[in-house]
Order: C-alpha cells, then structure tokens, then sequence
C-alpha cells in the first residue's frame, strides 16, 4: 500500500522536480543532495530510503521536507499526486 502525503504534518518547505531525467536509484538520492546543498553540504552520519512505488519518467514529483527533531538531519518524502512513491531520513553531523 502507498502512503498519502500530508502538507499539514510539520513540513518546512516543499518543491517540485518536475520531469524527473532518469529513474533510478540515483534521481532519488539526487532529491536528497538537493536538499543537502540548500544546507550548506553538512556531512551526513546516516542515510536510509524505503522506496514504496516507482518514479516513471517526466512524472511531476512533488518534495516534501521536514526538519529532524535534533535538527541535524531531515526526512523526505516524494511524491506523485498525494501518493508516496519513497520516503528518506538523512541525519547530520552536528
């Protein structure tokens, strides 16, 4: 079953990739480095992804982040109208 994704549940920002290039594991994390670079490239400790349902190409993805509760690190979730394709927990060095 693919989870729904929730906007309301403590999100900080959120953005689109649309036409994802390619779809493999690599356009996955790629979401991820995005975000790491929006932080500065802090170094991460520990990295997991579940992938729920696939990504197919051009696919309008919506990127739905939120801050760690130690805040050094953020879980992500991508998704494709409402569905979670995968979901990710980066956590940080302090």
């Amino acid at each position: 079953m693919v989870g729904k994704c929730r906007p309301d549940c403590g999100i900080r920002h959120r953005r689109s990739m649309s036409g994802v290039p390619a779809v493999n594991n690599a356009a996955y994390w790629a979401a991820a480095e995005e975000e790491l670079a929006r932080r500065g490239w802090p170094r991460v400790a520990t990295a997991e992804i579940e992938f729920r349902a696939g990504l197919d190409l051009g696919e309008s993805v919506d990127c739905l982040v939120s801050d760690a509760e130690d805040s050094f690190g953020f879980a992500m979730w991508l998704c494709v109208d409402g569905g979670v394709r995968a979901s990710m927990l980066i956590g940080c060095e302090p």
